[in-house]
């Protein structure tokens, strides 16, 4: 009974936990970095609770290193592990289980005639501002999101990170969320002039109602 009993709990404690999304906001630990990739510990806050994040299968080129303060969505699980060193303490660590994730913040177009923020070849034509008003280059794969323009919006998506110089992360995002109004109202008073019932109930007060200046 004992040895069975041990078995189980060996079990248990081997195999990987479910998978499931997590919400939290990412904390990245400031280290110095000489050259590049330079991979910054990176935890998981969920509520009370941080979790360092594994990245040997996925985010292994320092990719989430300039999401600090990030609000994210990341699917993977929370499991034990050992201290490194042939310590036999064991601590909780989020494992992802894919290298896409959702991203919360407020998405704004970027036009060719001003992109101070990025020099030299920038790969996105969105920027998404997020925790203490830091920025983060956005792709929109091809899709037309005027209509997002400046709204706050969940977006999904992978990284691809940058070199740290002139080169910077950018998210290849696939699917855009607008955390404001229901969204086929939001768009049709972004795309169309607004029609009788419909101003006062979707156009954000101090909205001008045109394409790029609805927040």
């Amino acid at each position: 009974m004992k040895k069975l009993v041990a078995a189980v709990l060996l079990t248990a404690v081997a195999s990987p936990a479910w998978a499931k999304t997590y919400t939290g906001t990412l904390q990245v630990a400031k280290v110095l970095c000489i050259t590049y990739p330079c991979k910054a510990p990176v935890s998981l806050k969920v509520g009370a609770l941080s979790y360092p994040i594994e990245t040997t299968q996925y985010f292994t080129q320092g990719e989430l290193d300039g999401l600090d303060g990030a609000t994210v969505k990341m699917k993977g699980s929370i499991g034990a592990q050992q201290v490194p060193g042939g310590s036999k303490a064991m601590f909780q660590s989020f494992v992802p289980s894919s290298g896409a994730l959702q991203i919360k913040g407020n998405l704004a177009q970027l036009y060719l005639n001003f992109m101070p923020t990025y020099p030299g070849p920038a790969r996105g034509n969105m920027e998404l501002t997020f925790g203490t008003d830091k920025k983060l280059l956005v792709s929109s794969s091809g899709k037309d999101w005027i209509q997002y323009n400046y709204h706050d919006v969940w977006l999904t998506g992978t990284l691809a990170t940058g070199n740290g110089s002139n080169v910077p992360t950018v998210l290849e995002a696939t699917k855009v969320k607008d955390l404001g109004l229901d969204q086929s109202a939001g768009s049709n008073v972004a795309l169309k002039a607004p029609t009788s019932g419909v101003t006062t109930q979707s156009t954000p007060a101090g909205s001008s109602g045109a394409v790029g200046t609805t927040r």
